[in-house]
């Protein structure tokens, strides 16, 4: 049975809404196919179980992490380095097939992706509103975080949206 912590890095879980399952960005097990890869677990309780990597076409042997899964659990949208991408990191997004493995991801394109890095996506529950970070989109800092909508007639993003500026809170003491 695989560890959910161990010395190696684990990060950026994302928990499904049956609260029974999660994925998660898992690096330098002899398991992992690239730096990073995607895998699941089993929620039980306050116990995780079953960690594994995803099963078909998502990891690659290039750095892959950072999934969030659409509400129907139909689609998986992550970031990666992997060959045929925009820039540095991308999003690209993966559907599950009927045999439960994930299909060859797609790379969300240019309007989404910059030559820059696009990292840490959130879909909604309604499918229709992404959220991510960039470093390559006009921003404020570093990175920003932007959002784009999926047109559900074309199925196109919208020119990603910045948020903003940071919001300053004033201690009360």
């Amino acid at each position: 049975m695989q560890k959910f912590n161990t010395r190696n890095p684990e990060g950026y879980s994302s928990l499904m809404r049956d609260s029974r399952s999660m994925y998660l960005t898992v690096c330098g097990r002899k398991e992992v196919a690239g730096s990073c890869d995607i895998w699941q677990a089993v929620v039980k309780g306050d116990r995780i179980d079953r960690i594994q990597p995803i099963e078909g076409l998502v990891n690659s042997d290039h750095w892959d992490g950072q999934a969030s899964v659409s509400c129907d659990g139909r689609f998986l949208y992550f970031a990666s380095q992997r060959p045929g991408g925009v820039g540095g990191a991308d999003i690209w997004v993966s559907e599950k097939m009927e045999n439960g493995f994930w299909g060859r991801p797609v790379n969300l394109g240019n309007k989404i992706n910059t030559d820059g890095h696009e990292q840490a996506p959130y879909i909604t529950d309604d499918g229709k509103t992404l959220y991510f970070a960039s470093s390559g989109h006009p921003g404020m800092g570093e990175e920003d975080i932007f959002m784009s909508w999926k047109d559900q007639n074309t199925g196109q993003w919208s020119v990603p949206i910045n948020l903003g500026p940071p919001i300053i809170m004033e201690s009360s003491t």
